[in-house]
């Protein structure tokens, strides 16, 4: 895609660049503990299914593969998934670019989570496109977790009309 035509939210693709070029990464290894939180406090099981939006270098996508769950992580910079297949290749399938404001997957899933992405979308309508995506791939009993910059909405999809209730 050239670059005048690509969306303000896939600039991170040129930053992961340019990090991983300097040998360097904006990973921690420390993983964001809600996540195990919520799998732990819902009772997620392994068997069930999980997706990541804008999974970066894998921090999350990490402590949750090893703790054997079925995991599809996702991101928008294919610069960031290649280096999680290459920082984790026992799960290199378990990683693909995705645009969710433009892609659709053939899947619904148990838990859906998102962390430090929706900051990302400054305009409404692109806001409204990411929490649309999660609607129609979150599994009508799922759970979703939207985590910003600094604090985190445990989103639970109301089975009936598909309101949100936090």
């Amino acid at each position: 895609m050239q670059k005048e035509n690509r969306k303000y939210y896939e600039a991170y693709e040129d930053r992961y660049k340019t990090a991983h070029e300097k040998g360097v990464s904006w990973e921690q290894m420390k993983n964001t503990p809600i996540v195990m939180d919520i799998i732990n406090r819902y009772h997620l099981h392994p068997e069930q299914s999980l997706l990541e939006i804008g999974c970066g270098e894998g921090r999350d996508s990490a402590t949750v593969l090893e703790n054997g769950f079925h995991l599809m992580a996702t991101d928008i910079s294919p610069e960031a998934i290649d280096y999680c297949k290459k920082k984790m290749p026992d799960f290199e399938s378990k990683f693909m670019v995705l645009d969710c404001l433009s892609s659709d997957l053939n899947e619904k899933f148990d838990f859906i989570y998102s962390i430090a992405v929706v900051h990302m979308f400054v305009l409404d309508e692109d806001r409204n496109g990411f929490y649309q995506f999660i609607r129609s791939h979150l599994k009508s009993d799922g759970i979703a977790l939207i985590c910003k910059a600094i604090s985190a909405t445990l989103l639970r999809f109301r089975k009936e009309n598909m309101n949100l209730e936090k």
